[in-house]
């Protein structure tokens, strides 16, 4: 990058010199420490922060260990990877196969029914839930990872 250098003799511009410089900018990334396996949950020992040039970073990465910390590898991660968003996620709540319990409410009305769950889902997420007594599928709000609600 180019810049102009002003030399000042009391306080008046004495002579100017043109000079070049390369510039960096340092960031803080989540850097891998060794390899993460898909779906696997990431914790403190697989990752660490290092100093990196920011001009050669893509715009997604992850500059705070607390954003990566319980969230889980999308695809398998090798070691000394920058961390970006797209390449972790937060884990379903409720997995295919789990048993949960189907509240369904209205005003006044409140009827639970044991469940199981068809299609993971994240906390706030609508799933497709198998309602054992009636055998009935129906679409379910996943509450907690014991829980889902049916609003009617």
């Amino acid at each position: 990058m180019p810049f102009s250098v002003i030399i000042k003799v009391n306080g008046r511009p004495y002579k100017t010199i043109r000079a070049w410089a390369r510039l960096e900018i340092l960031t803080h990334v989540v850097v891998t420490q060794r390899p993460i396996g898909r779906y696997r949950p990431i914790k403190i020992a697989d990752v660490t922060l290092k100093k990196m040039d920011a001009a050669h970073l893509s715009d997604n990465i992850i500059s705070d260990l607390k954003d990566v910390l319980g969230k889980r590898a999308k695809r398998n991660i090798s070691v000394n990877t920058v961390l970006r968003t797209d390449l972790i996620e937060v884990p379903p709540l409720v997995k295919r196969g789990d048993m949960v319990l189907i509240v369904a409410r209205s005003r006044g009305l409140k009827v639970t029914a044991l469940g199981q769950v068809r299609t993971n889902g994240l906390r706030g997420e609508k799933i497709r839930v198998v309602n054992l007594d009636s055998k009935k599928s129906i679409f379910a709000r996943v509450v907690d990872a014991n829980t889902v609600i049916v609003e009617f």
